[in-house]
């Protein structure tokens, strides 16, 4: 059994309005505990960060398909760590689509900037990932129950509009 406790963190920011993320803490069955974040940008979490590292390593539009695809899927429950891996994919889609790179975590940014234009209809896909997140997902669930989840919407928003 794994037990999972959700914590919305308030802190300041750089405008009137306060800024929240989501600390989640994992209890697994041996009893241990581990700690990782979500946060409204498409990398700030632990399984888009982990995943981005991997891609780094081995850059391919094959792999950015892929989590698309499973973050598409319109079968089964949408788990966190898939809906947060496709939503990093489509962010990579974005940036690759209008060059801006700067969106791109700087550590292995310079390997996936290798990448070049997204091939064919990616940023359909990746469009299709993002309103299943948005939409049917654990991780929109979790923004939902800690809050206002309109930060992390707006974020979907903005690369909505780099896919366009």
């Amino acid at each position: 059994m794994l037990s999972l406790v959700v914590c919305l963190m308030l802190t300041p920011a750089q405008g009137p309005e306060p800024y929240a993320s989501i600390a989640v803490s994992r209890v697994t069955p041996a009893g241990a505990t581990t700690f990782g974040a979500w946060d409204v940008g498409p990398f700030d979490n632990d399984d888009a960060t982990d995943w981005f590292g991997i891609l780094s390593e081995d850059p391919s539009w094959e792999s950015v398909q892929t989590a698309l695809e499973a973050g598409a899927a319109r079968n089964g429950y949408l788990e966190v760590d898939v809906a947060s891996v496709a939503v990093a994919a489509a962010a990579i889609v974005a940036a690759m689509k209008t060059g801006e790179l700067d969106a791109l975590p700087l550590e292995g940014r310079s390997s996936v900037a290798r990448l070049g234009k997204p091939p064919g209809d990616l940023a359909h896909l990746a469009l299709e990932a993002l309103s299943r997140v948005q939409a049917d997902s654990e991780l929109a669930e979790l923004w939902a129950e800690g809050g206002d989840p309109s930060p992390w919407i707006a974020t979907l928003d903005s690369i909505r509009a780099g896919l366009r």
